[in-house]
């Protein structure tokens, strides 16, 4: 999982949920390409998951 920061407003597909910029989630890797792919709707920030760091060892 990697922590991404809401740039602008948008509707998660699968949840509904509505998300605003400044949110921060912790998303797979495969969710945020699907995003992305979809706009310009969140940045990755510089901080490392758990799981990040215990792969890159």
């Amino acid at each position: 999982m990697a922590q991404v920061i809401v740039k602008s407003i948008f509707r998660d597909k699968h949840t509904g949920k509505i998300h605003k910029p400044g949110e921060k989630l912790n998303l797979k890797q495969d969710r945020i390409d699907e995003i992305l792919s979809a706009g310009d709707f969140i940045e990755k920030t510089a901080k490392a998951s758990k799981n990040d760091k215990a792969a890159s060892k």
